[in-house]
C-alpha cells in the first residue's frame, strides 16, 4: 500500500512538473508572438533571421547551442532597441545582422546535414571547432553593435538630462 502511494505521488509530481513546464513555455511563446507581431511591422527581415536561428538552435549539441543562444540574446537586445528607435538605428548594423545571420544559417544547416550523414568523426570535430570559432566572431560583432546601441542610448539620456537641467535653470531665474 505504501509503495502504491509513493508511486502515485511520484507520478503526480512528474505530471505536475511537466504541466508547469509546458504552461510556462506556452506563456513565453504567446508573449513572443505578440512581440514578434509588433516587430514584424518595422523589421520583418531582421525578425525572420532571428526566428530561423531560434528554430535551428535546438538541433545542435550543447556547446554550439549555448553559443547560438548567446547570439540570439544579443540579437534580441538589439532588436528591442530597434523596436523603440527604428529611425535612429544604423542601417549598416541592420544589414550586417541580416547578412551574417543568413550566412551563418546556411553554414549551420550544411554542418548539421554533414554531421548527421557522415561517419568521419575527426572531420566533423574539426568543422565543429571552426563553427565555434565563427560563432565567437559573430558574438563579438553583435556585442560591438549592442555597445554602439547602448552608447547611443546613454548619449540620448545625457541630452535629455541636460535639456531638463537647462529648463530648470531657466525657470529658476
Amino acid at each position: 500500500m505504501i509503495r502504491l502511494f509513493i508511486i502515485y505521488s511520484v507520478i503526480a509530481f512528474l505530471g505536475y512538473s511537466v504541466y508547469k513546464f509546458f504552461i510556462s513555455k506556452k506563456k513565453l511563446l504567446k508573449h513572443r508572438i505578440k512581440e514578434y507581431k509588433e516587430l514584424n511591422k518595422i523589421a520583418p527581415e531582421l525578425l525572420q533571421v532571428i526566428i530561423k536561428l531560434e528554430e535551428i538552435t535546438p538541433k545542435f549539441e550543447s556547446d554550439i547551442q549555448s553559443s547560438l543562444e548567446q547570439i540570439l540574446h544579443l540579437q534580441r537586445n538589439i532588436l528591442d532597441y530597434y523596436k523603440n528607435n527604428p529611425q535612429s538605428f544604423p542601417e549598416n548594423a541592420r544589414r550586417l545582422i541580416i547578412n551574417y545571420t543568413n550566412s551563418l544559417l546556411d553554414i549551420l544547416e550544411k554542418f548539421y546535414l554533414l554531421s548527421e550523414r557522415s561517419s568521419q568523426m575527426k572531420e566533423i570535430e574539426d568543422q565543429k571547432q571552426k563553427i565555434l570559432d565563427l560563432l565567437g566572431s559573430m558574438q563579438s560583432m553583435l556585442s560591438s553593435i549592442e555597445n554602439k546601441v547602448l552608447d547611443n542610448q546613454f548619449s540620448n539620456l545625457d541630452s535629455e538630462i541636460q535639456s531638463m537641467k537647462d529648463g530648470l535653470n531657466l525657470d529658476k531665474n
